[in-house]
């Protein structure tokens, strides 16, 4: 059973703490869930009142965070959370193996191109004319289509779906049940049904993204939906045709892209934010959860509430609210007060 000592945890946290103690933990664990023999860490204050109630034998907190006065053992971080992640890394089961070599029940068109040390699993299927890099892994089921070029170490968990001639980058993580390329959402409506608008377009994956379960990625009308160096997507969003998602942003569970939206660099989007069609969001922005975007966002805006509006606004107008609410409560007062 691994296992760290006081001095260890000290080492491998790169924290610090006044005092040493003969502790060993054998577990990672949050507060409430912690046993006598479990390290926990304290990363937002607004759990601190969790501390007293807890078993964990040591807890990681920020450097800021004053321990004085409660008797159990600390280690002081400048980033509590970052350094609980690699004792959980120390801690954590070893990472699945995955050989180089390709299933036998595994379908690989005769004119594919692959690459050195490549796995592919039971089921996953490689159409005419793709090209797959070295070191990737094809998930079982995984369906890689006509033309598609998959880059080096990029990983295809089972069941992904990428269809005809989409890019993707290298070290790209896709999850389960995410599909690429599927058709844009575009449709002319007629007095006879609503005929289908051709999706013609492709969709591009640059490097180092990873995308999570459910997401839907559609091809565009024509051209590319782009999704840009090392951005981080949640599960369940919705990428609508030729949306462009710059480098480095956060996209969290539920987000909703119309088409043509285009997001700039280290873009934040909460969860459940939705976006009006041909949007631009300018770099460094910050969406808030369920805020709903109807207008152009300039670089560095917080917005949130629905329709999207600066912090400030909306707290502002949420005062008004209140302070409507009590002048209509002193209104009724005085009529009171009149017809008495």
């Amino acid at each position: 059973m691994k296992a760290l000592n006081f001095p260890q945890l000290i080492e491998v946290s790169g924290g610090s703490s006044e005092k040493t103690h003969d502790i060993t933990v054998s577990e990672v664990a949050s507060l409430l869930d912690a046993s006598s023999s479990s390290l926990s860490f304290l990363s937002n204050k607004r759990y601190a009142s969790q501390i007293p109630k807890s078993k964990a034998a040591v807890i990681l907190v920020h450097k800021s965070f004053d321990t004085s006065g409660i008797d159990r053992p600390f280690i002081s971080c400048d980033d509590p959370s970052a350094s609980f992640s690699k004792i959980v890394d120390f801690f954590a089961p070893p990472s699945v193996e995955y050989p180089p070599g390709i299933a036998e029940t595994a379908f690989i068109a005769p004119d594919v191109q692959l690459g050195d040390n490549i796995h592919v699993a039971p089921g996953a299927v490689i159409m005419n004319g793709a090209t797959i890099g070295n070191n990737c892994i094809i998930g079982a089921n995984t369906y890689i289509g006509h033309e598609t070029t998959i880059g080096d170490n990029t990983l295809l968990y089972p069941n992904v779906t990428i269809r005809e001639r989409c890019s993707i980058g290298k070290r790209v993580i896709i999850h389960s049940s995410t599909v690429i390329g599927c058709d844009g959402f575009g449709f002319i409506p007629g007095k006879d049904g609503h005929k289908k608008i051709p999706q013609v377009g492709t969709v591009e994956i640059h490097d180092d993204v990873e995308l999570g379960s459910n997401v839907s990625v559609d091809r565009a009308r024509f051209g590319k939906t782009i999704i840009g160096e090392g951005t981080k997507i949640d599960n369940i969003v919705q990428i609508a045709h030729n949306c462009v998602i710059g480098k480095h942003c956060f996209i969290v569970a539920t987000v909703v892209f119309a088409g043509s939206v285009k997001i700039g660099d280290f873009v934040t989007i909460a969860g459940q934010a939705a976006f009006n069609g041909h949007i631009e969001v300018g770099d460094g922005c910050t969406v808030m959860g369920k805020a709903g975007v109807t207008r152009d966002l300039k670089p560095g805006e917080v917005v949130m509430g629905m329709p999207a509006v600066s912090r400030k606004e909306f707290v502002s107008e949420r005062m008004q609210v209140r302070k409507i609410a009590k002048l209509e409560q002193r209104l009724k007062d005085l009529e009171s007060r009149f017809q008495d």
